[in-house]
């Protein structure tokens, strides 16, 4: 086991960084709620597909995007929520949740990054080669 020097000093929470932390978990808050917008717009749009077996790529597409659209969201939604319980409560498990939330939230959406610039890569490389015939 390590030894870390930072895990014996104790964690002093002024009240500047308390007015920093409730206004980010209220801009949290917004793109949450714009990320549930989009998800429900996507969604919505993909169930207009549901009819036909032919169509069955765009309904999964859609199934997908939805799904990655609502994840960022709802870990920003509970970093929000956990934030808004520590303001309150003064619980330091809630602010280690919250701010795991919000590291999750990164994660997610560095792969969603690197997950779109590999497909856009693809369908660059795909029309590429079709222009070459």
């Amino acid at each position: 086991m390590t030894d870390n020097s930072f895990d014996r000093i104790p964690l002093t929470v002024t009240d500047e960084v308390r007015n920093y932390w409730r206004e980010i978990s209220q801009w949290a808050l917004f793109f949450a709620i714009l990320l549930f917008i989009a998800a429900s717009f996507t969604g919505l749009f993909t169930l207009s597909f549901v009819t036909g077996r032919d169509r069955l790529p765009a309904v999964l597409t859609g199934i997908l995007i939805t799904s990655l659209s609502f994840l960022p969201g709802f870990l920003y939604f509970r970093f929000y929520s956990l934030m808004k319980v520590f303001l309150r409560e003064d619980n330091e498990e809630n602010l280690e949740k919250a701010f795991s939330s919000l590291k999750w939230f990164y994660f997610l959406s560095a792969v969603i990054t690197v997950f779109i610039i590999f497909f856009w890569i693809l369908a660059l490389n795909a029309g590429q080669s079709e222009m070459d015939y």
